[in-house]
């Protein structure tokens, strides 16, 4: 019968995980009813109540400019304006679905709202999300993309020391050839090449260097070509 003049929002943690791969899954579900935008004209509110229908309006204003923000893609959206859009950031624009009910009221007293609401939700209808599943790795898999992203750090390091050696180069007034310029692509793959012929190059060092069981081999035929030429004469 009677409005409560506040906004109720309930959230709810979630976290799943499996007990196999260890790897853990986590969510929020946020429950949220707005207290309505009323007119104090027509409330007639006064004391306490006035100053709750103030901040109500004032909260349910930086929400509205929030969403218009997030409709229009503006690189900057005011969250931090309001106590409300701060706690439903992750629900606004966050990795998240979200489903907004519009309340308007029938009477013909209270067409401005109504066509104000209505207009809130026209705006947040166009705004997109990017849903994706919030994974918690274990800690090989930190690991292993720890490694990774270590390895391209150092690969990104070697390119830009090469940059500079050939920056240094053109501010000496010397030129370089395009067979020297550095390039990223072709920097990584003479380095694969570089790790693959040193691979190799122990295994070549033993082929080049006879062994002693040939030198014997060899002896030893030729001590049979002798003696069965003996045996001929």
């Amino acid at each position: 019968e009677h409005s409560s003049r506040s906004h109720s929002i309930f959230l709810i943690n979630l976290r799943q995980q499996n007990t196999l791969t260890k790897k853990s899954k986590v969510g929020k579900l946020f429950l949220v009813d707005l207290a309505g935008s009323e007119k104090v004209s027509k409330t007639g509110a006064s004391g306490v109540v006035l100053d709750e229908a103030k901040n109500i309006n004032k909260s349910l204003g930086a929400l509205g400019n929030v969403i218009s923000a997030l409709a229009e893609n503006k690189a900057h959206v005011p969250y931090r304006d309001s106590k409300l859009t701060r706690i439903l950031q992750e629900s606004l624009g966050g990795n998240s679905r979200t489903t907004i009910i519009i309340c308007c009221s029938i009477s013909s007293i209270n067409t401005s709202e109504t066509i104000s609401t209505l207009r809130f939700g026209q705006r947040a209808i166009t705004i997109t999300n990017k849903v994706s599943i919030n994974e918690e790795l274990s800690s090989d898999e930190w690991r292993i993309k720890f490694e990774k992203e270590r390895k391209k750090a150092l690969k990104y390091k070697k390119y830009s020391h090469k940059l500079e050696g050939e920056l240094e180069q053109w501010r000496t007034g010397c030129s370089v050839s395009l067979e020297k310029q550095v390039d990223i692509n072709r920097t990584e793959s003479v380095e694969t090449e570089v790790r693959e012929l040193n691979s190799v190059s122990p295994k070549l060092s033993k082929l080049s260097d006879p062994p002693d069981t040939l030198f014997t081999e060899n002896s030893e035929i030729k001590e049979q070509i002798i003696v069965e030429q003996r045996k001929k004469n």
